[in-house]
């Protein structure tokens, strides 16, 4: 007896996944679900911790950003002369200048970029290779500005597509070469300590954990940091980060701009929240206060999901074969709490400990369990049983 109800749950497993993967197929195949879809495909539960509950106070005191807008090449070059005045620790260039201008235009930002070899970071990036699918090549900044650099362009799998930006890759090989992120160099700079722990975790990707957007930081325009009345102190022995933010801060622009978890939207986004250069920014704080968000590997997370599910069916089987009266009512009250218990712990977790896990396959295999058990036993198990006895029949008359 012990043995047919352990197989029973084991076929009412196997009726659940069956189930999972039509749903699956159905939602992939029928057209109007598809941007809901999308748009679940695109969401997590902790997007809105980081869009409802982020604090509203100062990041990081330790990182100033400036736009550079649309600025020329000239006036780039007068912004990091009135920054390095401020005796900064380190600057950040998130910008590109792939091609050679005319002496008047080139000449003094080679000169700032020069003046400040020593503690400036320019922006590289990595070129993709769709038939090998690795990096072949890192693109920098035509040779005469020259200076260290880190690939700006944010290597994480949803950077593709326009979804949501959650992770970063710390480094990368492009060729023969091994690049550090944008962030990281910086971050190395200003604190190899700090760096060189994030580093050691190993991680081919980290989660960001970001801590706001650029209201949260020491913020100046373009115009700002030119206008020589400005006050610009604040930058003395800090990363003063050099990016796009929009023609000026008060306009918002759709370019070098990313959706992130901080949108004030957590599912269903329609504009994009976030410009690189703070992209940046939240991954350098995040680095140098050793706040990261851990998780468990996908290998264990997927058996977690596996091993919840499974001892769900247990528990639905085990009512339904020894409380039977009162399966429909049981069954309803367990679907909706072990869903909500799961959750407040994702909750809980994120939002104390930033540790990071996802359940998915267990809460649908939960939603759906009791209607498996029903269509096993009332259904499938009959006709396991008539198929059984009818041959047995068949044999008895010959």
């Amino acid at each position: 007896m012990k043995n047919r109800f352990h197989l029973d749950v084991l076929l009412t497993a196997l009726c659940v996944a069956c189930g999972l993967w039509l749903l699956s197929l159905v939602a992939l195949k029928v057209d109007f679900l598809n941007p809901f879809v999308q748009s679940l495909r695109d969401f997590e539960m902790t997007d809105v911790i980081f869009s409802k509950l982020n604090p509203t106070d100062l990041a990081d005191t330790n990182i100033v950003i400036v736009n550079i807008g649309n600025l020329s090449r000239p006036d780039i070059a007068k912004e990091i002369e009135r920054i390095q005045a401020q005796h900064p620790k380190v600057i950040g260039l998130d910008a590109f200048f792939m091609k050679e201008k005319t002496p008047e235009l080139d000449s003094p930002l080679v000169a700032a970029i020069a003046a400040s070899r020593d503690n400036i970071i320019l922006a590289s990036r990595l070129r993709y290779n769709d038939s090998t699918e690795t990096f072949d090549s890192c693109l920098r900044s035509h040779p005469k500005f020259s200076a260290a650099t880190g690939f700006a362009n944010v290597v994480t799998e949803e950077a593709q597509g326009h979804k949501t930006i959650r992770s970063f890759s710390p480094k990368e090989t492009a060729g023969s070469i091994v690049e550090k992120s944008f962030a990281v160099a910086i971050a190395n700079k200003y604190d190899s300590i700090s760096t060189s722990r994030f580093i050691g975790r190993g991680n081919s990707l980290e989660h960001i954990n970001f801590r706001g957007n650029y209201q949260h930081f020491y913020t100046f325009d373009a115009a700002e940091c030119l206008d020589t009345s400005t006050n610009l102190s604040v930058m003395n022995g800090k990363i003063v980060l050099l990016g796009f933010m929009g023609e000026s801060l008060s306009q918002l622009t759709l370019e070098d701009i990313f959706f992130t978890p901080l949108n004030p939207r957590p599912a269903g986004r329609t504009l994009p929240d976030m410009y690189g250069v703070v992209v940046h920014a939240n991954i350098i704080s995040m680095i140098l206060k050793s706040e990261y968000i851990n998780s468990f590997p996908d290998w264990l997370e997927l058996v977690l999901n596996v091993l919840l599910a499974y001892i769900g069916i247990w528990a639905f089987s085990y009512i339904y074969v020894h409380r039977q009266n009162w399966f429909d009512s049981i069954t309803v009250a367990l679907q909706l709490l072990i869903p909500l218990t799961i959750l407040f712990i994702q909750f809980y977790s994120f939002d104390q400990f930033r540790f990071k896990f996802s359940m998915p396959l267990a809460i649908c295999a939960i939603a759906i369990t009791a209607d498996g058990i029903e269509i096993y036993h009332e259904i499938l198990k009959n006709w396991i049983f008539r198929t059984k006895e009818h041959k047995e029949k068949s044999n008895d008359e010959q």
